[in-house]
């Protein structure tokens, strides 16, 4: 085997290992998906379609290198087998002319520096490609983390309550409930102020309502302008509803 040949041959190794190297990084992208698929199904439906957006183009992106490290190791194999069948043909030729064989080995050598040349500088871009394609990889993935933090660090800081504030939530609870209950009044605007509440523990004012309704209080923002009487009736109605239901429940239980 010529130097030539050998040459070709290590291109054709070169290639086949940057081949290698991308199925490799394939594969490590599908390990990084299959981790990380619990988060994004916890993601919002926009932010699952932009990631699911960069995963597809980063799987084009390495589809593409692939199919370019095939190729051009392909073309190394080719070159190869050329260079063979006209080697053959010389050694046929060489006993009856030796001025067409070293006519024929010129042309040969000038196709080998051609097709070296046309090697090197695929190579180096094939390389180029690769080595930008792993930056953008790396940048999204990171872009992706930072987000995904972000967005944890809001959610806790928008729905998290310490325990000072639970407390506060239950004696506010208890007040409210003494004042319906027992005394039959109704809520006024004065004895709730849930913007300010929200303000103080730096929460959204939904949570405070949420937290109001799942401890029993119903604010009732016009309450104050509901004459007693009124209000009497409707906490009749309510009861002699209550009073249905659970008979009914009763019935249904027998």
């Amino acid at each position: 085997m010529t130097s030539t040949e050998k040459l070709i041959e290590e291109l054709a190794k070169s290639f086949s290992e940057s081949l290698t190297l991308i199925q490799n990084s394939k594969k490590q992208l599908d390990k990084i998906q299959n981790e990380i698929s619990p988060e994004i199904k916890k993601m919002s439906d926009e932010s699952r379609s932009r990631f699911e957006m960069f995963e597809k183009k980063t799987q084009d992106i390495l589809q593409i290198m692939e199919q370019g490290a095939a190729k051009f190791e392909h073309s190394c194999r080719t070159v190869l087998e050329s260079i063979a069948l006209h080697k053959k043909d010389l050694d046929n030729k060489y006993d009856a002319s030796f001025d067409t064989l070293a006519k024929y080995e010129k042309q040969l050598d000038s196709h080998y520096k051609s097709a070296i040349d046309a090697l090197i500088k695929h190579e180096e871009e094939l390389d180029r490609k690769y080595e930008s394609a792993i930056q953008i990889l790396t940048k999204r993935i990171d872009e992706f983390n930072h987000i995904t933090a972000s967005r944890n660090e809001q959610n806790k800081a928008n729905f998290q309550l310490d325990d000072k504030a639970i407390n506060e939530l239950r004696d506010l609870r208890n007040k409210l409930a003494h004042n319906v209950v027992e005394k039959k009044q109704p809520i006024k605007n004065d004895q709730i102020k849930p913007k300010d509440w929200a303000s103080e523990h730096g929460v959204k004012v939904d949570v405070v309502m949420k937290l109001l309704r799942d401890a029993g209080v119903v604010v009732r923002t016009h309450m104050s302008k509901v004459d007693a009487s009124e209000y009497a009736k409707i906490e009749k109605a309510a009861e002699e509803e209550k009073l249905k239901q659970d008979a009914r429940n009763k019935n249904s239980q027998n």
